[in-house]
């Protein structure tokens, strides 16, 4: 076995880019967004999940699909899209993980952005985003990065690679 064979049977297993981008922008589009957790003067405590396409309320009922109220998140909808194509881009070796990142944080501090311009009631009250996004981009990232764009022409010593 030649050392080069060796090399890449070393890499390990890299996703494909369709593949990741397939889990990102199921995530995108179907996860969670935010939650709120609440009080007011008729109801103790209620803890709310929000995705673009359903919510999760803790006091009335399991699961509910929205299909009017869908309008307000379609803000989030472009950044979310841009970071699933820059990790399809990433793994394509097109772009840079830090590119890629970076975007990813954008797409999430727009929803923080956001919830802190919203008026205050007198009610305690929390609303944070969910990065479930950013987080699952930088899971991949972390544990099965995409391969390197380097110079495989080049061997370890420096000297041109026997290519033919």
């Amino acid at each position: 076995m030649n050392s080069s064979t060796k090399e890449n049977s070393d890499i390990g297993w890299i996703p494909s880019s369709l593949s990741v981008s397939v889990v990102i922008g199921i995530i995108a589009i179907f996860g969670p967004i935010f939650f709120h957790v609440g009080s007011s003067h008729d109801v103790d405590i209620i803890f709310i999940v929000y995705s673009l396409f359903w919510q999760f309320e803790s006091q009335g009922g399991p699961l509910v699909f929205l299909t009017i109220f869908v309008g307000g998140f379609l803000l989030f909808i472009p950044l979310r899209i841009i970071f699933v194509w820059q990790m399809y881009r990433c793994y394509e070796n097109c772009t840079s993980k830090k590119r890629a990142v970076v975007i990813g944080l954008i797409a999430e501090l727009q929803t923080l952005v956001t919830f802190l311009m919203l008026p205050h009631t007198p009610y305690p009250q929390m609303t944070s985003p969910i990065p479930l996004l950013f987080l699952t981009g930088m899971l991949f990232l972390i544990t099965v990065p995409p391969r390197e764009v380097g110079m495989e022409w080049i061997t370890s010593s420096g000297k041109l690679a026997d290519v033919f």
